[in-house]
């Protein structure tokens, strides 16, 4: 049953490329691959951990454990991080037998840069009189050479959500993804870090379906994955780690490129213009981000459960820095959010952490509220009270002739749910309130819980902004 209650994260963590370990039980050894009705059992349990994982095996002897659990590790944390899971069955986990010791080997060392695609890269880009950088979690570790590199380009860089930090967004170079899509309808190249591109790989563009925008810009993608580079065809592939590709870099351009004053000035005009257009009609959601921004500190931990105030937060809550706003990526897994907040918290208790979750998400997780208390993690979960799955009760409404079927909860009192699990609670319509409520919570040495009850239908849809080159979709 692990196995199974585990899978979505499992899931979720090889989709963001989280490097993770999953030990696994598996019924007695005879009644493998038997269909017995052993009770747990699966048809084929390893081969639907090898459709989940980056890899999966199964230790059959003692003996095997040594040399299985180095390579499950290496493989892991190589490359493009993932998952791997190991098995074993009952009866093995009993078994006793002489294990030789074995070293580590470590994983793989990712290859250096290729000099000819540094060449090749660098002509574009000096070539390019708008360039626009767009960065995803592989670009997390790289923080600092791609602030340098955009600064000597004058390139603006854009991110979807698993790229956020990476630039600070009181930088004048950062953008989130509504004014990204504004500057690759003008931009003559792209310089991609990182990232699967799912904007503007698959929602905005002719790299794989047909969306008017001639001519298409220059691709430069800078990725460790040889994978990601047939999946889109790329102008200058550079095969290497995201650091180490864009240091490569670096050296080719040791000055600033001050001649794209005018794109700046472009970026700096389509910034504001669409940042308004966000802010002044995706509410009330804007306003609460702001109220819990202005109160957490600068380096707190914002993690984002699937709702409406967490779509929203990935146009408009300022992030500051490398791994401070934690998503489930291209994912989207429901229920994601409480259990991913309160194992941030643990792994760094000294620093603020704050969930945004809708009441749809938080149900699928809230037992780990109570685990929360049990540690005394002082993680602060917000959940928006829309009585129910908000996203999906407006695009029934709005496909099936203003029906909607099973997306509306009845009455829930968040407050008597979070006290029941160990949680300091409380009630906050305004944002005001949340404030108030925030102050409270960062020191109350203990999980916290701030129910915002906003009537259905109130919240303005965010997708016009998150996917504006194609409406409806999800």
């Amino acid at each position: 049953p692990g196995v199974l209650n585990a899978s979505s994260a499992l899931n979720t963590a090889n989709m963001t490329a989280t490097p993770m370990l999953m030990a696994t039980g598996q019924i007695p050894s005879t009644y493998v691959g038997r269909g017995r009705g052993h009770l747990h059992e699966m048809p084929d349990q390893l081969a639907t951990l090898r459709t989940l994982a980056k890899h999966a095996e199964r230790i059959d002897h003692p003996n095997q454990a040594p040399r299985a659990v180095n390579q499950a590790i290496d493989i892991a944390v190589s490359g493009r991080p993932g998952v791997a899971s190991l098995e074993m069955a009952w009866d093995v986990m009993n078994q006793v037998a002489p294990v030789a010791s074995e070293e580590a080997g470590g994983p793989p060392a990712t290859p250096a840069p290729d000099p000819d695609d540094i060449d090749r890269a660098a002509n574009l880009i000096k070539k390019a009189e708008a360039p626009l950088i767009f960065v995803g979690g592989g670009a997390q570790d790289a923080a600092g050479v791609i602030q340098q590199l955009a600064e000597r380009l004058g390139a603006p860089v854009a991110s979807n959500r698993m790229g956020r930090g990476v630039l600070s967004s009181d930088h004048e170079l950062a953008v989130n993804s509504f004014t990204s899509h504004a500057l690759w309808q003008k931009c003559d190249l792209m310089i991609a870090i990182g990232t699967r591109l799912e904007l503007p790989g698959m929602r905005w563009t002719n790299y794989l379906r047909d969306v008017p925008r001639p001519p298409e810009p220059k691709l430069v993608r800078i990725e460790v994955c040889p994978v990601e580079m047939r999946r889109i065809p790329t102008d200058a592939p550079v095969l290497a780690d995201a650091a180490a590709g864009v240091s490569a870099l670096l050296e080719r351009f040791p000055e600033d490129e001050s001649a794209r004053r005018a794109w700046r000035d472009t970026l700096a005009t389509t910034k504001a213009e669409t940042l308004a257009a966000v802010r002044d009609n995706v509410q009330p959601q804007v306003q609460f981000l702001d109220a819990i921004r202005e109160v957490m500190p600068r380096d707190s931990i914002f993690v984002e459960e699937i709702s409406q105030m967490g779509f929203t937060a990935a146009l408009t809550y300022p992030v500051y820095g490398p791994r401070q706003y934690v998503s489930s990526g291209m994912q989207g897994a429901l229920g994601y959010g409480v259990p991913t907040a309160v194992g941030v918290q643990a792994a760094d208790p000294d620093r603020p952490v704050v969930l945004v979750t809708g009441d749809g998400g938080f149900m699928f997780g809230l037992q780990e509220i109570a685990a929360a208390a049990e540690q005394g993690l002082n993680v602060i979960t917000v959940i928006v009270n829309n009585a129910g799955y908000a996203n999906v009760r407006r695009d029934q409404q709005r496909i099936f002739d203003g029906r909607d079927y099973k997306s509306t909860f009845a009455a829930m009192d968040y407050v008597k749910l979070g006290e029941a699990l160990g949680a300091r609670s409380w009630k906050a319509d305004t944002p005001g309130a949340v404030k108030a409520s925030l102050n409270e919570a960062l020191g109350a040495g203990a999980p916290s819980l701030i129910e915002i009850n906003l009537a259905p239908g109130v919240e303005a849809p965010p997708w016009p902004y998150i996917f504006p080159a194609g409406p409806g979709e999800a």
